[in-house]
């Protein structure tokens, strides 16, 4: 998805309002960076989740700097980026793959903030769950068992 100009110009302009008016206080520049990212995914990035690697680039910090942004604003700023977050639930399910040999499902994907989040998701699901696994014959590649397939489907 090609990201223009105009997206980061609006995502900054709001960012500056919201200071201007007080809406919006920062304290420490982790809170910068944290209003900042959830700006950028909202406007800039029409709602999408980026990765780390993305993340990494944009804010010009080390991957797991970027890993640790991302998890810190998708706990800290839910309800902002539940479009987003679901979205991105949504295009992992459509990306994975049936195993014609087992019942599990596989995936590559790029985002591993987002398989954590399923995870924890699938530990405090009423019923028993595997959890999504790192395929070890593929870089970035998931596991996903058929059950919790099919209960992130229903769950979205």
């Amino acid at each position: 998805m090609a990201v223009t100009l105009p997206g980061y110009a609006h995502t900054a302009l709001r960012e500056y309002a919201e200071m201007m008016i007080g809406e919006a206080p920062i304290t420490t520049a982790t809170d910068l960076r944290e209003r900042r990212l959830v700006g950028i995914i909202k406007i800039a990035l029409g709602g999408r989740m980026p990765d780390a690697n993305r993340v990494t680039r944009l804010f010009n910090i080390a991957p797991q700097g970027a890993r640790t942004l991302l998890r810190s604003v998708t706990a800290k700023h839910r309800r902002k980026l539940d479009a987003a977050v679901r979205i991105e639930t949504a295009d992992f399910l459509a990306a994975c793959v049936q195993d014609p040999n087992t019942t599990e499902w596989k995936v590559t994907w790029l985002n591993p903030v987002l398989i954590e989040m399923l995870n924890n998701r699938l530990e405090s699901a009423n019923q028993l769950k595997e959890p999504i696994k790192r395929n070890p014959l593929l870089l970035g590649g998931y596991i996903v068992p058929n059950g919790s397939h099919v209960w992130l489907t229903q769950n979205p």
